[in-house]
């Protein structure tokens, strides 16, 4: 594998990395049953009749092989970003409450995917919290 798929991407390399497509919703969605939905088939390409409304993690639906560019639908308005004193770094904000155990295996996970700094996870583990400085303001 390589070390490239580790860099940040922009947000043109971001966009390219995805398929814009067409989610069926509404009356379109009863032309799919269950497992139709299961396997992404409700998810179509755009044309005349079915214009762009959503974005993918990946480069083809289903493709269980391609990497994916993680993305989450925040219903709650649970995330919270803010800038870090760093240039170029942010700090995230989760406001739902869970317990210590599973944060350390949220951290754990981050940490083992490198969405997050290994080092940093394991210091919060090991301090029994995580701690962040003061936004930028």
């Amino acid at each position: 594998m390589s070390l490239d798929i580790l860099r940040p991407y922009s947000l043109a390399e971001n966009f390219a990395m995805r398929i814009v497509a067409h989610f069926a919703q509404g009356d379109e969605l009863a032309k799919f049953d269950q497992t139709d939905r299961h396997y992404g088939k409700h998810i179509m390409d755009v044309d005349v009749g079915h214009p762009a409304n959503c974005i993918t993690s990946g480069p083809r639906v289903g493709d269980l092989e391609a990497l994916h560019l993680p993305m989450l639908d925040d219903d709650g308005g649970r995330f919270r970003v803010a800038p870090s004193r760093t240039a170029g770094h942010q700090h995230v904000y989760i406001d739902k409450a869970i317990t210590w155990k599973n944060y350390v295996r949220l951290l754990e996970l981050l940490a083992e995917l490198g969405l997050v700094d290994e080092t940093w996870a394991r210091l919060s583990i090991s301090q029994g919290a995580a701690t962040l400085r003061y936004p930028a303001r």
